[in-house]
């Protein structure tokens, strides 16, 4: 069933099943119940339309028999066209038999086939009944969702009707507030899936189908001209690189797709603060701000420029 996140509504394709368990429907709480309740009534009219059938087959094999005039053969037939119901024609047949079973009439033949049949279609049709119940899910652990498309997947939402309406709300404060907020949201992100020692990641509540990509870190020669810093004297020169392997689009990244549209991907890495202190050159301060000419090490002519003393709201974060 649905949850508080952005999934598809209605009937897909899960590729992670085999089989028919292939086929989802996926609706909210409201509709998913008077579903399950459509279907309980719908197998218990089931049983009761199976008993109505068989109980007229047997009632008109029986209308010819030799033995018609027998009281309890007859109550028996009245049984079978009177009762609609399997569970009332299983009773009644209990009944009867205690009723006459100290009388000539009764017959072990007589009263086994409808009492035989009626409970078999009680029993059948009570698990069906509890198969009903399973066709939902109530645990947040067992469910496979299908993320539901839309153009804003990935973006932040930004009030521009605040920005343009409201006068008393500059622009440059929304957007750096924006920006916090995502550096917030990142730094959260990264304390709790990185600090594996204080924050078990199973305790996490992730639509994906893996708390976190595995990756291994490894260390190689400097890729930028040994310009790499390190705080490891022994080995200088060197670069940390993340590596997480081959990846599949379905297991790691919840890709609903078949297994012969699926791909995998490989992501590696190297990081390493650089030293460009030759190639910077300080223009001075002016006005509060900073200025670094960097031309010497990128494709830029206009400077780098940087407040002596950032506000708050456009102050950076530290992720170490």
């Amino acid at each position: 069933m649905s949850s508080n996140i952005s999934v598809y509504v209605g009937l897909w394709v899960d590729h992670s099943q085999d089989a028919f368990d292939q086929a989802t429907l996926t609706l909210p709480t409201r509709s998913a119940n008077i579903l399950i309740s459509a279907l309980a009534l719908l197998v218990s009219l089931a049983g009761g339309a199976t008993w109505r059938l068989f109980a007229y087959v047997l009632h008109q094999l029986r209308v010819r028999h030799p033995t018609q005039s027998n009281p309890f053969r007859q109550q028996v037939q009245t049984m079978l066209r009177n009762n609609g119901t399997p569970i009332t024609a299983l009773v009644d047949s209990v009944w009867m038999s205690l009723a006459w079973a100290q009388t000539p009439y009764a017959t072990f033949r007589t009263l086994l086939p409808p009492a035989l049949i009626a409970g078999l279609i009680v029993a059948g049709f009570g698990v069906f009944s509890v198969f009903v119940s399973t066709v939902a899910t109530h645990s947040g652990d067992n469910i496979n969702v299908l993320a539901r498309p839309g153009p804003s997947c990935g973006g932040w939402d930004f009030n521009w009707t605040a920005v343009v309406f409201d006068q008393n709300i500059p622009v440059s404060f929304e957007a750096a507030r924006a920006k916090v907020d995502d550096a917030q949201s990142a730094r959260t992100y990264a304390t709790w899936f990185y600090s594996m020692g204080r924050h078990p990641l199973a305790e996490t509540s992730t639509i994906f189908p893996v708390s976190r990509l595995p990756y291994n870190v490894t260390k190689e020669q400097c890729p930028f001209g040994g310009r790499c810093l390190s705080n490891d004297t022994s080995t200088t020169q060197t670069t940390i690189v993340f590596d997480t392997g081959v990846l599949d689009s379905h297991t790691h990244l919840g890709i609903n797709a078949a297994p012969r549209d699926r791909s995998s991907v490989r992501h590696r890495m190297s990081c390493s603060p650089i030293d460009i202190s030759d190639m910077v050159d300080p223009l001075g301060e002016e006005d509060g701000f900073i200025r670094f000419n960097i031309s010497g090490f990128v494709n830029q002519s206009q400077p780098l420029t940087f407040p002596t003393d950032p506000e708050p709201l456009s102050a950076g974060y530290n992720t170490g």
